[in-house]
């Protein structure tokens, strides 16, 4: 297990290319986001699916915005699952492909 800024790091098959993304992302992150976490999974054979562990303590909503602009700055991820928080958190895939131009979201 690999461990930045104090956030345990770890995948399913433990490959360098998943925790150098998770280490990006966590970069992206302020200080505060940071110091919340505990631990970050990701599920290799999901690909770019994310469990993340909150350390005990306050909550904040904008934890959630915070994570999900964070992996925003790799393209995209599967899903986001957060633990830790007053109730479980799930945050729907996101990609930067899956904002089209208009001229495909109209209807023809």
């Amino acid at each position: 297990m690999n461990a930045h800024h104090g956030i345990q790091l770890d995948s399913r098959y433990s490959l360098e290319a998943e925790i150098k993304d998770m280490e990006r992302a966590i970069g992206a992150m302020s200080q505060l986001l940071r110091s919340r976490i505990e631990s970050i999974w990701c599920d290799s054979k999901a690909c770019a699916v994310y469990d993340i562990t909150f350390r005990p303590g306050p909550w904040d909503d904008t934890f959630i915005d915070g994570i999900r602009n964070a992996f925003g700055t790799l393209g995209g991820h599967n899903g986001i699952h957060i633990q830790g928080g007053p109730s479980p958190v799930f945050i729907a895939p996101e990609w930067d492909e899956d904002d089209f131009p208009d001229s495909h979201t109209k209807n023809r």
